[in-house]
């Protein structure tokens, strides 16, 4: 969303995307709070939904509650992870969407609010999303939030070392977190890539050592010429983000998993 993708990087993502799990994916207890925050404040018997990209559990809902539709920048995402007809998925910038009168009544967003920028990329796509939504639609979003004490760097790289740390999800969040010195700056993924690498040495022997598979751990070459820059803010600032553009914070859950309550889900109305 800020910056052009490099060629090749998506449709290596979508290659690897069966090796990413929670919390980089929703898992059951993520879509359990997203359903239960519907049935709570959604009265609408079928919902027409908007999916901010092309997350496949999202996609699964929606279709056994009403209508869907996706949308995301790369083709080569939609390619390769979106599980719908082609015609469900429009290729487009959450910031600049293609509905010119509001069409949706819940719009969904796993992860990807991460991306936009902030402060200013995310205001932006809460723009658009009261654009689109109709009066009183609900916007549902799991972010990625800092901890309540900083890590360093260090300290999760030798938490890695010391095998303490499960798999490479968990390992890429508190990683790009621990590099990240405020939420305007980011961290940039290729950082990450550089900077595991740098400390850990070639793929194969640290999959060894940390009795990885192989494959599991090579889903960080996605990472080694992006672009992209992930921003961790808090829920409070997304909060205000979004109340200041049209919405009113409703309800908010976390999993009970690791990295869970880094991981919450929040749930708001358009006014």
């Amino acid at each position: 969303m800020d910056s052009t993708d490099t060629p090749g990087q998506w449709p290596l993502v979508a290659r690897q995307w069966l090796q990413l799990g929670p919390p980089l994916r929703p898992g059951p207890m993520d879509t359990a709070i997203v359903r239960t925050l519907i049935e709570r404040w959604c009265d609408v018997a079928e919902a027409r939904y908007l999916i901010l990209g092309v997350t496949p559990e999202y996609h699964a809902m929606a279709v056994a509650a009403g209508s869907v539709q996706a949308i995301d920048r790369t083709p080569e995402m939609i390619r390769y992870v979106w599980p719908g007809q082609p015609s469900q998925a429009e290729t487009g910038d959450w910031r600049q969407m293609p509905w010119q009168t509001p069409a949706f009544d819940i719009a969904l967003c796993d992860g990807g609010l991460q991306l936009v920028g902030y402060p200013d990329g995310l205001s932006a796509v809460a723009r658009e999303l009261h654009r689109v939504l109709l009066p009183d639609g609900l916007f549902i979003a799991r972010l990625f939030t800092p901890p309540e004490t900083a890590e360093t760097p260090e300290d999760v790289l030798q938490d890695l070392l010391k095998a303490n740390i499960p798999n490479l999800n968990v390992l890429k969040l508190r990683l790009g977190m621990a590099m990240q010195s405020d939420a305007e700056s980011g961290t940039a993924l290729r950082d990450v890539w550089s900077r595991l690498h740098d400390a850990a040495g070639s793929w194969p022997e640290l999959a060894e050592r940390l009795s990885w598979p192989l494959d599991h751990l090579l889903a960080i070459e996605a990472y080694r010429e992006s672009p992209a820059r992930m921003h961790y803010f808090t829920p409070d600032q997304a909060i205000a983000v979004f109340e200041r553009s049209g919405f009113r914070h409703l309800d908010s859950a976390s999993g009970d998993y690791m990295l869970g309550t880094q991981c919450p889900t929040l749930c708001f109305r358009r006014l």
